[in-house]
């Protein structure tokens, strides 16, 4: 099995401060750019690359992340057909849920997760039901200490996707696993049931296929550092570039809150 894992924004090789930061992507739609962009276009030409590798079997290219990452695969699989299966893992919920569930713990995830324009073209709800009906785990923590809790994540994804995989003949294809290890994690209980999920929708014939995780496998994060750019972009670069563009750069942030206040109220 092949595994790429591209760094999220601001951790890893990406890491460098605030500028880099995915709470950053803000600063490029304040220039009417998408800061979603630049995590739909990093995903996307992942798959690019994966699909590159000569070993890599197309039919059988799959996705899983924790967190910001499963936000990341039911985005990616949603709109990218190339991914054969999803394993999201703590990272989605209904928006409706978000504005109406008391088991919601933190307000409206990050940025990316809520981004400028999503609610009015599409729910997660919608977003999970284009993966159908391609194999999708949707994995939660019982006992979660962050956010997406599955008492209140789980039933308006599963009530309105679960129909459409129906439809298109594959109801098994959407299945469900519950962590019990504490917080927001993707352990390795967790991590055992993708693998399994793994072998039974890519190697259904493989009779000694194996959930158990080979601790032995594990290298270290910088064994598996490739070369970046020197000068790499970050989301100010990139937006003090389009700030540019647009005139914006000529008239520089006044020193103080009270003076920035005052210029919105002239403005």
């Amino acid at each position: 099995v092949l595994a790429l894992c591209p760094d999220w924004m601001g951790f890893g090789q990406l890491s460098g401060g605030a500028e880099v930061s995915h709470w950053a992507m803000n600063q490029l739609d304040l220039g009417g750019v998408s800061g979603l962009s630049v995590f739909y276009l990093q995903m996307e030409r992942a798959i690019d690359a994966l699909l590159q590798y000569p070993r890599t079997d197309p039919a059988r290219v799959g996705m899983t992340g924790f967190s910001g990452g499963g936000w990341q695969t039911v985005m990616l699989g949603a709109l990218d057909e190339r991914v054969q299966l999803l394993n999201p893992v703590a990272g989605f919920e209904s928006l409706r849920t978000q504005v109406e569930s008391i088991y919601t713990v933190i307000c409206m995830g990050d940025s990316e997760q809520a981004p400028t324009g999503l609610a009015p073209l599409a729910d997660y709800v919608h977003l999970l039901a284009l993966c159908a009906p391609r194999p999708t785990l949707l994995t939660y923590n019982l006992h979660e200490d962050c956010c997406f809790l599955p008492a209140g994540a789980l039933p308006p994804l599963v009530s309105g996707a679960s129909p459409i995989f129906s439809l298109l003949g594959k109801p098994e294809n959407l299945a469900v696993h519950i962590g019990e290890e504490f917080g927001h994690n993707f352990g390795r209980q967790n991590r055992e049931a993708f693998y399994r999920f793994v072998g039974q929708h890519f190697f259904p014939e493989r009779a000694d296929w194996s959930s158990e995780e080979l601790d032995t496998e594990l290298l270290l994060p910088f064994e598996l550092y490739p070369p970046y750019p020197v000068n790499n972009e970050t989301f100010n670069s990139l937006a003090r570039s389009r700030a540019t563009t647009l005139g914006l750069s000529k008239r520089p942030l006044p020193a103080t809150r009270k003076l920035l206040r005052r210029r919105q109220k002239i403005d």
